[in-house]
């Protein structure tokens, strides 16, 4: 958790152990995710996650959305797994049917293939992105698809 001039006010054993001592400045984290901070404009919406790449290992920070008074940020800091699962969805605060759903549309299935998939109308796949998107804080298939990939520490490249 950063108070509200970006200092680090708390943080687990497992941020400290991710981040490392030796990569981090005297404020608690490396430079790279200061940088980074400063550059989200809006605390209220889900920023695209940072990759960091530390002593060999992805190590994915996202700033949580907020809605405090208090201009304090709640960071969280997770080993990057390149590999895309229904689990690791669900850590971005997704159901368990918004899971699968953003799961199927990353891979580049349809909207109709992912209704096939999970045996339910179409509508009801649109309705879960419509509810995966507020929670993303995105506005598209595409921006969810790329937070997904994000959110297990593959970087997405240009076609």
């Amino acid at each position: 958790m950063l108070d509200p001039h970006g200092r680090v006010e708390f943080a687990t054993d497992g941020a400290r152990r991710l981040l490392g001592d030796t990569h981090a400045n005297r404020r608690g984290f490396p430079d790279e995710v200061r940088d980074w901070l400063s550059t989200q404009d809006n605390a209220r919406v889900a920023a695209e996650p940072l990759i960091l790449e530390i002593a060999g290992n992805s190590v994915l920070v996202r700033r949580l959305p907020s809605r405090r008074d208090d201009h304090r940020e709640v960071l969280l800091l997770e080993n990057g797994t390149g590999q895309l699962s229904i689990d690791a969805l669900r850590g971005l605060g997704l159901t368990a049917r918004e899971a699968e759903t953003l799961f199927w549309t990353a891979l580049g299935h349809s909207v109709s293939e992912t209704a096939a998939e999970l045996g339910v109308a179409r509508r009801t796949i649109q309705k879960h992105l419509q509810h995966v998107y507020e929670k993303l804080g995105v506005r598209s298939a595409s921006q969810a698809a790329a937070t997904a990939w994000a959110a297990v520490g593959v970087r997405p490249t240009p076609a």
